[in-house]
């Protein structure tokens, strides 16, 4: 009787260590779902940069083209000059836009890696 309730024991405990076991599990796949989210909307992000910065340089380079191009060079390059000062003040703007403070950073889930 005494063999029975040793392995009764013992059977419980398996159960219980099992159980906690499955839960680490479940609560370590459910936290690399949240990362792994919010790596997949920062790489789209990035994408989304990306292009911008494709159409950016694309469009810089037919005004030049377009400058060239043109009868009056020196009228030509300083609206060219304006045109990139304007991106650069945008861009600027942008960068310091999606720029967190030091004190927000501290503010972001310490658990979550990116």
């Amino acid at each position: 009787m005494e063999m029975m309730a040793r392995k009764g024991i013992a059977m419980l405990l398996l159960i219980a260590l099992s159980t906690v076991s499955l839960f680490i599990i479940i609560t370590g796949v459910i936290y690399m779902s949240a990362a792994l989210e919010l790596l997949e909307e920062r790489v789209a992000d990035i994408g989304v940069v990306v292009d911008s910065a494709i159409d950016l340089i694309t469009t810089i380079a037919q005004e030049v083209r377009d400058c060239a191009a043109s009868g009056d060079i020196e009228n030509s390059l300083n609206v060219l000059a304006n045109s990139l000062d304007e991106k650069a003040a945008a861009l600027a703007a942008a960068v310091a836009a999606n720029t967190l403070a030091a004190d927000e950073e501290e503010d972001e889930d310490p658990d979550v890696v990116v």
